[in-house]
């Protein structure tokens, strides 16, 4: 069905990217348990990682996938809800001079 709506997907692949510190037998062995057939790579940085039949593949993703630590999201979450306050505060400022227009405002030419 997916092969049908999009022709060019290729569901036997995983594209990975961050391995310029990785051989290939270091990708083959982190996929040990789902073992790939070949390694496409497409620059130094990023590769495919090509399996025979689109299951494994899948199974590789599923299975060796995982969720990001859950102290880190909360960290993350933090530093963004600081920054977007000091940027709201900084656009409150800005917008106080009375000579400026308001967004959306149209001002008149007469």
């Amino acid at each position: 069905m997916m092969k049908k709506a999009i022709p060019k997907v290729r569901l036997e692949t995983i594209y990975i990217c961050g391995v310029d510190e990785i051989s290939t037998q270091d990708i083959f062995s982190y996929f040990k348990e789902y073992p790939p057939a070949h390694i496409e790579w497409l620059d130094d940085t990023s590769c495919n990682v090509v399996w025979l039949d689109e299951m494994t593949a899948t199974r590789a993703l599923i299975n060796m996938s995982s969720l990001p630590a859950q102290d880190k999201i909360r960290s993350r979450d933090a530093s963004e809800d600081k920054s977007s306050g000091k940027n709201k505060k900084d656009k409150q400022e800005d917008s106080s001079d009375d000579d400026e227009t308001e967004e959306g405002e149209v001002e008149d030419e007469n």
